[in-house]
């Protein structure tokens, strides 16, 4: 009895006092902090938009829903185009729902909490390069997650006092910039499956891919 009882005891605990950001079971919620969990639950979004779609409504973000659509051999599926979250983009940013969602959290818990941490200006602009992209992986045979509107390549910063922040300019220096840039990519790792960088390869060298593939890596 007194083993039954703690067993229901420590459940109805876990049940009603654990973070949701520490419930498996807890469906994503991107007012919650980044947890354990995270990457699984954005990545069960991928094949719901229903489920995706009711993620960012939760959150008042703001997006429009595309047509599924062929482009050249590239199939593009559960897409939507981000109107207005945290920050406007050099660019529109049209993905994979489940990679909008990804990316209205790392605003908010990477960028957001970067600048407060290493600069003396909030961040006012994302600067990225694109996200779709019809090939394959440069020197692979592997389909790229561009091809399927899952990946975004991050070039750099414009904050509120007009200073920019570019990935290539910036990463090398001893500087407080760098190590926003620094912090941002290390803390990318908990949200996006794939993070490479500068020290990834010279191909990166001016900017920060983040993507939601099959693989973990995070260079």
């Amino acid at each position: 009895m007194l083993l039954m009882g703690l067993l229901i005891g420590g459940g109805l605990y876990v049940h009603y006092y654990l973070p949701p950001m520490y419930k498996p079971w807890a469906p994503l919620n991107l007012e919650n902090p980044v947890g354990p969990f995270t990457e699984i639950k954005i990545a069960k979004l991928a094949n719901d938009p229903q489920m995706c779609h009711s993620v960012l409504d939760q959150a008042d973000i703001e997006y429009s829903v595309l047509p599924d659509k062929a482009a050249g051999s590239c199939e593009l599926e559960n897409r939507i185009e981000l109107d207005r979250s945290l920050y406007p983009y050099s660019a529109s940013v049209a993905a994979k729902c489940s990679l909008v969602t990804a990316i209205t959290l790392w605003e908010r818990e990477v960028v957001q909490k970067a600048a407060e941490l290493h600069l003396d200006s909030p961040v006012a602009k994302i600067n990225h390069f694109g996200i779709f992209s019809c090939r394959n992986v440069q020197g692979s045979r592997r389909i790229s997650q561009h091809a399927s509107e899952n990946a975004i390549d991050i070039a750099g910063f414009v904050l509120k006092n007009g200073q920019t922040i570019s990935v290539l300019r910036d990463w090398p220096k001893d500087s407080p910039e760098s190590d926003f840039l620094k912090y941002v990519h290390e803390n990318s790792c908990s949200i996006f499956k794939g993070v490479l960088g500068p020290e990834y390869n010279n191909l990166h060298r001016d900017h920060f891919h983040l993507d939601l593939g099959p693989y973990n890596i995070c260079v």
